[in-house]
């Protein structure tokens, strides 16, 4: 994220259980971030792997506007409901 482009910082962090954590990643890096970027909107992406600790992971978008699903004020997270976790 090597300088602002964007007006808003989306945070999102998450704790995946082990057994599906091989899984969440592939969908992460193939499918997520992918899909997030090409929405209008969205700026840049970049996910942190905690050392120790929980959560495990943080991820920050960059976007010229606040997201729907942030402006919202839903408390599900659209990475969950992506992954099925919420119906």
């Amino acid at each position: 994220m090597a300088g602002t482009r964007g007006n808003h910082l989306l945070a999102v962090y998450v704790g995946i259980p082990s057994e599906i954590e091989d899984e969440f990643n592939k969908w992460y890096n193939t499918q997520h971030v992918p899909e997030r970027l090409a929405v209008p909107g969205f700026q840049s992406a970049a996910r942190y792997v905690s050392l120790e600790g929980t959560p495990k992971y943080m991820a920050f978008y960059e976007t010229r506007v606040l997201p729907i699903h942030a402006a919202s004020g839903s408390s599900k997270s659209f990475i969950w409901r992506a992954l099925g976790f919420f119906r």
